[in-house]
C-alpha cells in the first residue's frame, strides 16, 4: 500500500506533532502508520511525501510477533529466541526485533550479544525508545559507564518525554548518580501521568530511606506494594526493604505513643501501667490485669529486643482499653480452664497421644507437649478474634505506629503459619484441633493483606472450608471494629469457639463473678495461713493432728537425715510444675488448700487435684506438692504452713530435672 500526501500547511495540521517542522514529519509518519513494530518507509519526493506500507510483510510476520511477544513476557526465551533469529534473517530491518533479542540476551546474562542487538536496534530506528531505554540501563549497570547511559536515556527523554517508562528511568539513573533533586522531580513527574505507578512510587520511597526518613519511605513503598498488587519476585523485594526500613525507626520515636495511650488508660481505669521486661516470657508481651493479681496497677511484661516491641506493647494497651470499654458496661469476660477442660481436651488429642506414645516419645514428653498445645489453642480461641479488631484500631488511631506495626505483625505471621504447617503438629495434633488453629491463625493473614496488599493466605495451605471460615471470621471482625459495644466481642469469640470446637477447653466467666471468687480464695487464703491443716475447723480430720504429725516427721529426720518419701515427692512436683506459669502453680496451690481444709492424712491415699488431671495423691505426696506449690508461687506464705520440710525441699532443688 502507498498513500501519497502533499506536502503543505494542511499535512502539518493533520499531524502536529511535527511541531511544524518538514523534517520532523518524516519520522511522524512513520509512528503514525506503523503496525505493531513494523514501520513503513517514508521519503519525501518533490513536493509529495511516500509513506510505503508492506502489507505482504506484515501479514506474514504479525502473527509470529504476537507468540514472540507472549514468549518473552512468560520469560520462555527457549521458544522465543529460535522464532526471533528467524525473523531477524527475513527482516533484519525490524529494530524491534534487534531490541527483543537484546532483552533475552541480557536476562541470560549475555551482555556482549545484548549490547550487540540493542546497537542493530538503534541503527535501524535511532527512534526506538525501548532500546534506548536498555541500552542507558545497560550502561549503567554492567558497563558502570554514568556517562554513555545518560546520553542514551536523555535522547530517550528528548524523544518521548511523557513516556512514563522513560521518565521513570531517567529518575532512576539520576538517583543512582546521586542526584536525589533531579530523581524526586522526575518520579513525581512520572506519578502525574499514573498515581499508581509501582516503580516510581518505590523510587520516591527509596529516596526517603536514603535521606534517613525511615517512616516516610516505609509508607510509600508500601503504596508501592499496593499498587504492584502482585505476589511477584518484585514484590516480595519491596516488602523485604519495607520491612528493613521499619527495623531501622529507633523505638524512642514510637515509645511516647505508647506513653501517651498508657497515660490515657490511667485517667480512664483510675490504675497506673508498669512495663517490664521478662525473659521468660513464651509469648513477646503480654499483660496483666490489676484487679485479677490483686495489685494497684496493670503490669505489660515484654521480652526485650522483641522485634516491633512498641506495637506489641501497645497491642496489650488495646486489650486494657477494651476490657475498660466491656468493664464500664459490666459485661468485662475472663477466660478460665481447668482440670476438667484439659481431660476434654486430651480426650480429643487420644489419637494423638497414642500416635506419640508409639514413636517412642517417652512419657515426660507427652504431657508437656499436650500442655503445649492447649494453651495455644485457648490463647488463639480467646485472642485471635479480639486481636483483629486490636489491630485495626492501632492501625486506625496511630498511624506513626504503622511501620513498626507491619515489622511486628510480619513476624507473627511467620510463627502462625510454621505452627500449622510444622511436620509436628500435622503429624501428632489430630485434624480437628489442627483445623481450628489454621482458621484463627488464618485471619491473621487476611488482616495482613488488608492493610498491607500483600497476601500470604496460600501459604498456609488450608482447604476451601478453612478459607472460607476464615473469611467469614475477619469479616465479622471488621463489622465489629467499625460499630462495636463494650462487651460484645466475649459471645461472638465463644460462637466461633463453638463453631471450630473449641469451647469445651476453657469458660468465660463474668469478670465480676470470678473477682467474687477470687476474694473467696483469698479469704482461703487467709484460713491457710491462719489454721493450714484445718486442725481447727469443724470438719477436720481426726486421726491425726498438727502435734503428732510434727513429732513422726522430727523422729523420720533424725533417724533418716531426710523424709526420703517426701522429698521425692518434692523433686515429681518439681518437674510438674516446671512446665506451668505462676498463674497455674498459684491455682493448685490453692486448690490443695482446699483439700487441706478437710485435713489431709499423711498415711491416706486416694486424692484428687482437678487442676492435675489422671493422677491420685497418698496424702504425703500431696503434702510434698503442697509445700512446693507454695514454695513456687507464694514463698511468703510458706512458714505459715507449718510442714517441716525445709531440709527435704533443699534437697530436691538441688537435683537435676530430667530433660525437657
Amino acid at each position: 500500500m502507498v498513500i501519497l500526501f502533499e506536502m503543505g500547511d494542511l499535512l502539518l495540521e493533520l499531524f502536529p506533532t511535527a511541531a511544524g517542522d518538514p523534517h520532523q514529519l518524516l519520522a511522524v509518519l512513520a509512528d503514525a502508520y506503523a503496525v505493531g513494530p513494523y514501520k513503513p518507509r517514508v521519503s519525501l519526493e518533490g513536493n509529495l511525501v511516500r509513506v510505503e506500507i508492506d502489507e505482504v510483510t506484515i501479514e506474514h510476520h504479525h502473527s509470529d510477533f504476537k507468540k514472540l511477544v507472549k514468549w518473552c513476557d512468560a520469560g520462555q526465551y527457549g521458544k522465543a529466541r529460535p522464532l526471533l533469529e528467524r525473523l531477524i534473517v527475513e527482516n533484519p530491518s525490524v529494530s524491534e526485533y534487534h531490541r527483543f533479542l537484546g532483552q533475552i540476551l541480557f536476562d541470560l546474562k549475555n551482555f556482549e550479544g545484548a549490547t550487540s542487538s540493542l546497537i542493530d536496534a538503534l541503527r535501524w530506528d535511532p527512534r526506538n525508545k525501548s532500546a534506548l531505554v536498555m541500552m542507558a540501563n545497560l550502561q549503567a549497570k554492567v558497563h558502570r559507564n554514568s556517562i554513555a547511559a545518560m546520553r542514551y536515556m536523555e535522547e530517550a527523554f528528548r524523544l518521548a518525554p511523557d513516556d512514563i517508562t522513560v521518565v521513570n528511568n531517567l529518575g532512576a539513573l539520576e538517583m543512582r548518580r546521586g542526584n536525589a533533586a533531579r530523581a524526586r522531580e522526575l518520579f513525581q513527574r512520572a506519578l502525574v501521568i499514573d498515581p499508581k505507578y509501582t516503580q516510581s512510587l518505590y523510587g520516591l520511597a527509596s529516596l526517603d530511606a536514603t535521606a534517613g526518613d525511615f517512616p516516610v519511605a516505609v509508607d510509600g513503598i508500601l503504596q508501592a506494594i499496593r499498587a504492584n498488587g502482585r505476589n511477584d519476585g518484585f514484590g516480595k523485594h519491596m516488602l523485604q526493604e519495607a520491612l528493613n526500613w521499619a527495623s531501622q525507626i529507633p523505638e524512642d520515636s514510637v515509645r511516647t505513643l505508647r506513653d501517651g495511650y498508657a497515660a490515657k488508660l490511667e485517667i480512664l481505669g483510675g490504675r497506673s501501667v508498669h512495663f517490664l521486661p521478662d525473659e521468660s516470657l513464651t509469648a513477646a508481651a503480654s499483660i496483666q490485669f490489676a484487679e485479677l493479681y490483686g495489685r494497684d496497677h496493670h503490669i505489660v511484661r515484654f521480652r526485650p529486643h522483641s522485634a516491633g516491641l512498641p506495637h506489641l506493647q501497645m497491642h496489650e494497651l488495646v486489650h486494657l482499653e477494651l476490657a475498660l470499654e466491656a468493664r464500664a458496661l459490666h459485661k468485662n469476660c475472663v477466660i478460665v480452664s481447668d482440670g476438667d477442660h484439659f481431660a476434654s481436651f486430651k480426650k480429643a488429642m487420644d489419637p494423638a497421644i497414642r500416635k506419640l506414645r508409639s514413636s517412642g516419645q517417652p512419657e515426660e514428653n507427652v504431657t508437656p507437649f499436650l500442655r503445649s498445645i492447649f494453651h495455644g489453642l485457648n490463647a488463639r480461641s480467646y485472642n485471635a478474634p479480639i486481636d483483629l479488631i486490636i489491630e485495626l484500631r492501632l492501625h486506625a488511631e496511630f498511624p506513626d505506629l504503622r511501620p513498626v506495626q507491619l515489622l511486628s505483625l510480619h513476624r507473627l505471621l511467620l510463627e502462625a503459619l510454621a505452627s500449622v504447617v510444622d511436620a509436628a503438629s500435622i503429624e501428632y495434633v489430630t485434624p480437628n484441633i489442627l483445623s481450628a488453629v489454621r482458621v484463627y491463625n488464618l485471619t491473621l493473614a487476611f488482616l495482613f493483606e488488608h492493610l498491607y496488599g500483600i497476601s500470604m493466605v496460600s501459604e498456609f495451605k488450608a482447604t476451601p472450608r478453612e478459607r472460607d471460615r476464615a473469611a467469614l471470621l475477619w469479616t465479622e471482625a471488621q463489622n465489629f471494629w467499625k460499630a462495636r459495644e463494650g462487651g460484645a466481642e466475649y459471645p461472638w469469640l465463644l460462637q466461633w469457639a463453638d463453631s471450630l470446637h473449641t469451647s469445651s477447653y476453657f469458660d468465660l466467666v463474668d469478670e465480676d463473678e470470678y473477682l467474687s471468687s477470687m476474694q473467696r480464695t483469698s479469704d482461703l487464703l487467709e484460713s491457710v495461713e491462719a489454721d493450714p491443716f484445718g486442725l481447727e475447723s469443724r470438719v477436720v480430720e481426726k486421726d491425726h493432728d498438727t502435734t503428732l504429725f510434727q513429732e513422726s516427721q522430727r523422729k523420720i529426720q533424725e533417724t533418716q537425715g531426710l523424709n526420703q518419701a517426701v522429698a521425692h515427692f518434692m523433686l515429681d512436683a518439681r518437674e510438674y510444675f516446671d512446665k506451668l506459669s505462676q498463674p497455674e502453680i498459684q491455682a493448685i496451690a490453692m486448690e490443695i488448700a482446699m483439700v487441706g481444709a478437710n485435713g489431709i492424712g499423711p498415711e491416706k491415699s486416694g486424692y484428687t487435684v482437678k487442676s492435675v488431671p489422671g493422677q491420685s495423691f497418698t496424702g504425703n505426696r500431696l503434702l510434698a506438692w503442697y509445700y512446693v506449690s507454695f514454695a513456687l508461687s507464694l514463698p511468703a506464705i510458706l512458714p505459715k504452713l507449718g510442714l517441716p520440710f525445709a531440709a527435704e525441699w533443699a534437697w530436691a532443688k538441688e537435683q537435676d530435672l530430667p530433660p525437657a
